[in-house]
């Protein structure tokens, strides 16, 4: 069974790496790796081994339900990632630069800047504006989170980028309305607390941002 296994994964992995040959792509050369293995565990020694620097995930998963757009192991993968950023991609969407990312943030913790080097440069390349949201009540923010806020203005100096606030809203709602009604191209999230990205997108509403969404990072 498992030299069935790895015949099958070898084989497909070889039309895969055909079909991405025949498109030309000059500027890339592509490798495959097949392992017996956790996917988890799979991409963490890829990861070390080949010093990976992103790891590109579609999102529908294997029961291509309507209405689900981030698979099983997409969400896995984004929650339980630690040593390297995540860029999920919706099924059937059609590539345009993004120019537009949302950056959700609760402004409870600090960023360092290597935690969202990966955003910046995005952003600069596709000249992209970023919109940080901040979702809470009527309170206002504290001193320490203003210090964090003051913190993303000193990281985001030379890009565009706006701040946004709405209140007395859970996330996942809130998140769904501002994207879909700014016509978003992507979503920035900095996972720092563990289940968060499992809760959110577990969420029916969040799951329909497929409609407009084109890239999660």
């Amino acid at each position: 069974a498992y030299k069935s296994a790895k015949e099958t994964s070898e084989e497909e992995l070889l039309n895969t790496l055909n079909n991405y040959q025949k498109k030309n792509i000059s500027r890339h050369k592509f490798f495959t790796i097949s392992k017996f293995n956790s996917l988890l565990n799979s991409i963490d020694e890829a990861v070390e081994e080949y010093n990976i620097d992103l790891i590109v995930m579609g999102t529908q998963g294997a029961t291509n339900a309507k209405g689900i757009i981030f698979g099983s192991n997409t969400v896995m993968v984004m929650e339980k990632e630690r040593s390297c950023p995540v860029l999920a991609i919706p099924a059937e969407v059609n590539y345009s630069k993004p120019k537009e990312i949302v950056f959700p943030t609760s402004y409870e913790n600090p960023y360092n800047k290597k935690e969202i080097s990966y955003l910046i440069e995005i952003a600069k390349m596709n000249n992209a504006a970023i919109r940080i949201l901040h979702v809470n009540g009527d309170e206002p923010i504290n001193e320490s989170q203003e210090d964090h806020k003051k913190q993303l203005i000193a990281y985001f100096e030379g890009l565009e980028y706006s701040f946004h606030t709405i209140k007395d809203v859970e996330l996942q709602i809130a998140l769904d309305v501002f994207v879909q009604s700014r016509d978003s191209d992507m979503i920035a999230f900095v996972n720092k607390k563990h289940g968060f990205l499992d809760t959110i997108f577990k969420s029916h509403l969040v799951q329909k941002l497929a409609i407009n969404l084109k890239f999660l990072y």
